[in-house]
C-alpha cells in the first residue's frame, strides 16, 4: 500500500522507531522537494512562487489534509516561498505518519508546482 493511501493513526505512546533504512526508503516514495535531516528527525520541504496567492492556496490544502490526518506539520509562508517541517515533536523523531502526511501533501502539490 502506498503512503499516501495508508491513514494516520492517533497514538499517545510513543510508535516503533523506523529504522534509517525504513525512513530512506519512505524518503524515496515522497517527491523531491521533500529533505530529511542528517539525525531522521524532521521532514522539510520549500518551495517558491512568483506571488502570494499560490502559496496561501496550497497552505489551505495542507492544513484541510492535517485536520484530516490529525497530524499537522509547523507552516510558514509569505510573498513567495512555502516552508513545512514535518516530526512528531512529542518524541522528536520521524515516524510512519509523518510519511503518510507528506505524501497526501505531495498529492496536492502538484496542482501548485
Amino acid at each position: 500500500m502506498n503512503l499516501k493511501d495508508k491513514k494516520c493513526i492517533a497514538s499517545y505512546e510513543e510508535p516503533t522507531r523506523l529504522t534509517s533504512e525504513i525512513k530512506e526508503n519512505y524518503l524515496k516514495e515522497l517527491s523531491p522537494y521533500w529533505k530529511m535531516d542528517q539525525n531522521g528527525s524532521e521532514l522539510r520541504l520549500e518551495l517558491s512562487f512568483k506571488s502570494f496567492k499560490k502559496p496561501y492556496s496550497l497552505v489551505q490544502k495542507i492544513a484541510e489534509i492535517a485536520e484530516l490526518e490529525k497530524h499537522h506539520p509547523d507552516i510558514h509562508f509569505g510573498w513567495g516561498y512555502l516552508k513545512l517541517l514535518i516530526t512528531s515533536h512529542n518524541y522528536r523523531n520521524l515516524y510512519e505518519n509523518d510519511f503518510i502526511l507528506a505524501a497526501k501533501i505531495d498529492d496536492v502539490l502538484k496542482d501548485f508546482t
